[in-house]
């Protein structure tokens, strides 16, 4: 939220304030907040594509392969 500019006082009342502006970008952009529109037939193709655009550089916990991604995909589906 600092970074951002967003205020606020306190932690919790700047997590909340980023995570709303997040959400009031996101409507404006028109991203929608599931994946409803996320096909099975989809899934293998936007695995690879996220795969290839993985980079250990990236500052993630750990980076998934295409199959890690398929499955993670096909929870989230569910």
């Amino acid at each position: 939220a600092d970074a951002a500019g967003i205020g606020g006082s306190g932690e919790k009342e700047k997590a909340a304030a980023f995570i709303a502006a997040i959400e009031a970008m996101n409507r404006r952009l028109r991203i929608p907040d599931d994946i409803g529109m996320l096909k099975e037939d989809d899934i293998p193709s936007l695995a690879r594509r996220a795969d290839k655009e993985a980079n250990p550089l990236y500052p993630v916990p750990r980076l998934m392969d295409a199959k890690e991604l398929e499955s993670l995909y096909r929870a989230v589906l569910k």
